[in-house]
């Protein structure tokens, strides 16, 4: 098993520290905003609960990006980042460009990455 080197992984590790960064800004400016905005007298009950359902759901999708954020990034500091969990493999450099956050390769996904939990495997590294 090859590993990616320190140069590569370097550039890795500072692509994802800036979209851990502004993720968490937007994620944060969203909810502040959100709540602003909201005004019991302008909407009817309904249409609260719908805006509520849509904003906790694209808070959501944030937060859980924000996990496979965290996640590669300690891979990183663990010396396993670029290579599959499961088969050992290295991830092609162009799958971790086009997603830096990739756990394997394509062709390797739909079994490796459907289920994965990432709060299982933050204390398995």
């Amino acid at each position: 098993m090859n590993k990616l080197d320190k140069k590569t992984i370097l550039a890795f590790k500072v692509k994802l520290e800036k979209m851990k960064h502004e993720l968490t800004i937007e994620i944060q400016q969203n909810a502040s905003q959100y709540y602003k905005e909201r005004s019991s007298e302008e909407l009817e009950h309904i249409t609260n609960s719908l805006n509520d359902e849509i904003f906790i759901a694209e808070q959501n999708k944030k937060a859980e990006m924000l996990k496979q954020i965290q996640f590669a990034l300690l891979r990183i500091k663990n010396g396993v980042y670029g290579i599959c969990p499961k088969t050992g493999e290295l991830i092609n450099i162009a799958r971790l460009k086009a997603n830096p956050t990739a756990l394997c390769n394509i062709k390797s996904q739909p079994n490796q990455e459907k289920n994965f939990t990432y709060s299982r495997h933050f204390n398995n590294i």
